[in-house]
């Protein structure tokens, strides 16, 4: 009996090996080995909003309530002025030269956006968490989007009442602007400086005669690269005020992405902001790839904006059970004077980088 070996398999469960030893899976956190009593924890009230930039130069403008019953906002405006000059003699005539006059106008446009949802994603989520969700980034889409059109708006069909787009401040040409061109193969803060800041300044100043109001909007990578450069002698630029005002090509502010984050005590301490909404896709001067820097007097670029309206229709999707989530404003942009904006653009805006081999 010694010699009777065990049978190779187990004659009452077919195609099975036999083998002597206990076999069993051990229940462990795997979905359908234990795992389902492990459920997962979700904080819907804690969702993470999705990422925009901030409209920063949109709020540097005039903010005015758009009235209600207009699809245009007008402004007269002196064209030819008259004139004053010598009287060559007693009784002898007087310079005359006839006044002439314009306009300036700015047409309400319409900024709306929406999006679909089923009516069962909003009453079987928890505490109506996807309605904020929706709503919030439909108001931030907007908020975004007319910052956006302020800066760059391409004045499409801008004199159509009936649609069209904003002329926005880029390019110059849209309301007339001073126009600085920054040429540089080898760009560096101090030339920067120099060939940009300077110059909006000046000519804001001889063409408007006003430079009361003057500020910088920059795009962030453009002042995070100016602030940190050296000088030819290896020190910084930019510093804070504690520090002093020696060498001192940039106080910097807190540091922020977006808003005011510094001033230039060379340029009688001239506020700077980020808004990451200015252009990156510049092409002045040859090139791609290139930012802009934007010098206003603000009061004088006017913004007119209704109440931003929010819908929920539930009819229009009724016979699918859906709902439709609305948001909608009227605005109209315009300058008073296109000599109190200053554009700046150039091969010396291309892509800053470290020169370490990354980017800003």
């Amino acid at each position: 009996m010694d010699d009777v070996r065990p049978l190779a398999y187990d004659p009452f469960q077919r195609n099975a090996r036999w083998d002597a030893q206990e076999q069993r899976v051990t229940p462990n956190r795997t979905d359908g080995f234990g795992g389902y009593f492990i459920p997962p924890l979700w904080l819907p009230d804690e969702y993470i909003p999705g990422l925009r930039a901030q409209s920063v130069a949109k709020d540097l403008c005039r903010q005015l309530d758009l009235p209600a019953g207009t699809d245009s906002i007008n402004i007269p405006k002196l064209a030819n002025l008259t004139a004053v000059g010598y009287q060559t003699q007693d009784n002898a005539g007087v310079v005359t030269q006839d006044w002439s006059d314009t306009f300036v106008q700015a047409n309400v446009k319409t900024a709306a956006g929406q999006s679909d949802v089923a009516l069962q994603l909003l009453e079987q989520s928890p505490n109506g968490i996807t309605d904020e969700v929706i709503t919030t980034d439909l108001m931030a889409a907007h908020e975004q989007f007319v910052g956006q059109q302020v800066i760059a708006g391409d004045g499409v069909s801008t004199g159509q009442l009936n649609g069209g787009h904003i002329l926005g401040i880029y390019p110059a040409n849209n309301w007339g602007a001073n126009v600085v061109t920054y040429t540089d193969g080898s760009p560096s803060g101090q030339h920067f400086s120099a060939g940009v800041f300077g110059p909006m300044a000046s000519k804001i100043a001889r063409t408007r005669f006003d430079v009361e109001d003057f500020k910088i909007v920059l795009a962030g990578r453009r002042w995070f690269w100016y602030s940190t450069s050296n000088d030819v002698n290896g020190r910084p630029l930019g510093e804070t005020l504690q520090g002093g005002r020696y060498n001192t090509a940039a106080a910097e502010g807190a540091l922020a992405a977006y808003g005011q984050v510094g001033t230039l005590p060379h340029v009688a301490d001239a506020p700077v902001y980020i808004d990451n909404n200015v252009p990156v896709n510049d092409t002045t001067g040859g090139g791609n790839g290139q930012d802009i820097a934007i010098g206003a007097l603000w009061d004088d670029l006017w913004l007119f904006q209704g109440d931003l309206r929010t819908n929920v229709y539930r009819e229009v999707l009724s016979g699918s059970l859906g709902v439709r989530f609305q948001v909608y404003n009227y605005f109209a942009f315009l300058a008073r004077y296109g000599q109190s904006i200053a554009v700046a653009t150039g091969s010396g805006f291309a892509a800053p980088s470290t020169g370490f081999g990354d980017t800003f």
